[in-house]
C-alpha cells in the first residue's frame, strides 16, 4: 500500500499541471496541444481539465501505485537536482511542495483519474525513498 506524502488542490487555467524539479530551467515541448503527458528529464506536464471544471486534486506517494481507476501516463526517471520537487499549474509562481530525501535520479510513477483528469497522482519508488545511495 502506497503512503501519503503530501496533497492539495490546485486550480490550472490551462489544463496542465507542471511536475518538476524546483531548479529546473528545462520545459517539455508541447507538440500538438492533445498529450497526456510531456516530458523533459527534470519536468512533466500532464494534461488536466482546465479551471472552469473546478480544482486538480495532487497526491504524492512513496509505493507502487494502488488507487483504484487510476491510469498510469508516466513511468520513468526524473532529476530532482534541487532534493524539492514543485508541483503547480504552469502559469502559478514557483514554489517548493514536498522535500525530496535525496538529490539525484528517482524512479517515478504518475497516475490520472478522469478525462481531462481531476486527479493527479505522484508516486515515487518506496526503496529509493527508504535511502538506498545513490549519486
Amino acid at each position: 500500500m502506497s503512503e501519503l506524502v503530501w496533497s492539495d488542490t490546485i486550480p490550472t487555467q490551462f489544463g496542465l499541471i507542471s511536475i518538476r524539479d524546483f531548479e529546473t530551467a528545462d520545459h517539455p515541448y508541447v507538440e500538438t496541444g492533445q498529450e497526456a503527458v510531456i516530458s523533459t528529464p527534470g519536468h512533466v506536464f500532464v494534461a488536466s481539465q482546465t479551471d472552469t471544471d473546478g480544482d486538480v486534486a495532487v497526491a504524492v506517494r512513496v509505493g507502487e501505485p494502488d488507487i483504484a481507476g487510476l491510469r498510469l501516463v508516466f513511468d520513468g526517471v526524473m532529476h530532482f537536482n534541487s532534493s524539492s520537487l514543485c508541483v503547480v499549474a504552469p502559469a502559478d509562481p514557483d514554489e517548493k511542495t514536498v522535500a525530496i530525501p535525496a538529490p539525484g535520479m528517482w524512479k517515478v510513477k504518475i497516475g490520472v483519474e478522469g478525462d481531462p483528469a481531476h486527479a493527479i497522482a505522484i508516486f515515487f519508488d518506496p526503496t529509493e525513498w527508504a535511502g538506498s545511495s545513490r549519486e
